[in-house]
């Protein structure tokens, strides 16, 4: 586990992890993966079902074996995430922003305080503003994680988050039950089946950072 401060704002989840840069995993040891979410604590056996523990699992990292996931859930408080975070040994700051201005500041008070990494939740007016918060980040040194491919694209680090167009194809299915005659009431509440892992390798060259390879071979898209 990585000992480090994060910026988080609006929270939707954050994680933290400190994968070896090789493939082959070091025999005997064990690496430690904290997962941290504002939504509700999902079930041991739904968690690792999911496409994020099955595609490390295929890359050889196994729970139990090399790796351990300790999870903390606020269920929807925020207030309650500094708390969860600390037996993490992650320290939170938050930052929140209703306008650009408010992004503007908070990249030179997240420098003074010598955060080491954010985590961005979007909005549709801060989305329109990605490219100036890639600027930011780089100007001033600053790794940033988003939920949204077209962050990584615009020069942020790296996102992971739903495949959107999947997402949508899920929806239209949904749809055409509706209109041949499903009662929506019976109809299950289905979330998110497929994620994707972006990484912008020129932004990470620029911060000095070496991406594993083993999260390089994870990753849906690498942008040169």
């Amino acid at each position: 586990m990585m000992d480090r401060r994060t910026f988080i704002s609006g929270v939707a989840f954050g994680f933290c992890a400190a994968p070896p840069a090789a493939n082959a995993q070091p025999a005997g040891k064990m690496y430690r993966i904290g997962i941290l979410s504002s939504a509700p604590m999902r079930t041991d056996a739904d968690f690792r079902q999911g496409a994020w523990v099955l595609a490390l699992r295929d890359l050889d990292w196994i729970e139990g074996q090399n790796i351990v996931f300790e999870r903390r859930a606020s269920d929807g408080k925020a207030d309650l995430l500094p708390g969860l975070a600390r037996n993490l040994r992650v320290e939170l700051q938050f930052f929140p922003y209703r306008s650009q201005d408010d992004v503007d500041a908070a990249f030179p008070a997240m420098a003074g305080m010598r955060v080491q990494a954010f985590l961005l939740e979007p909005t549709f007016q801060i989305f329109a503003n990605r490219g100036r918060i890639a600027e930011l980040a780089l100007k001033h040194r600053l790794p940033g994680v988003f939920t949204l491919r077209e962050y990584a694209a615009a020069g942020g680090l790296m996102s992971y988050g739903p495949d959107y167009p999947s997402l949508e194809r899920q929806h239209a299915r949904y749809i055409d039950r509706i209109l041949r005659g499903a009662n929506p009431g019976d109809l299950p509440i289905e979330q998110p089946t497929k994620f994707e892992l972006v990484i912008n390798l020129k932004t990470a060259k620029t911060l000095g950072i070496t991406a594993p390879r083993s999260m390089l071979l994870c990753a849906h898209e690498v942008i040169q």
